[in-house]
């Protein structure tokens, strides 16, 4: 299940073994599934394709008062016991902060709340009606 590649222009070095770990807890804790390494009934793979950071708040002299974190991930998942489960898309999230606040002392926050809401909208998507 790992999301091997950072194809973002930023890389947030951690990233990739994060976001794995996040969707293989939120199996293990909300479901009866167990890990395989080959021939499961269902296989999620996937890169990271996007990391960015943007102003969001504009106020006066074109200054950010927010900036805003969003991590995009492109997953494929295949539902061996019904292919017609199966897709390939992406999934985006994101989290404001203010421009007071360095990138650096906020971001592994932002970065694990993106993370929970990623895995969150990946569950929804395959497993939540399984």
């Amino acid at each position: 299940m790992p999301f091997s590649q950072n194809r973002a222009k930023l890389i947030y070095p951690d990233l990739s073994q994060s976001l794995t770990e996040g969707l293989r807890e939120k199996l293990r804790r909300q479901t009866s599934l167990n890990e395989v390494n080959e021939g499961g009934d269902l296989e999620f793979s996937g890169y990271i394709s996007n990391y960015e950071i943007r102003p969001t708040a504009i106020q006066k002299k074109d200054l950010a008062a927010q900036n805003r974190l969003t991590i995009t991930i492109n997953v494929k998942y295949i539902n061996n016991k019904n292919h017609d489960l199966d897709f390939e898309k992406s999934f985006s999230g994101y989290e404001d902060y203010d421009t007071s606040a360095s990138l650096d002392s906020v971001e592994e926050e932002l970065v694990n709340i993106i993370i929970e809401k990623l895995t969150e909208d990946i569950f929804n998507a395959t497993i939540a009606d399984w």
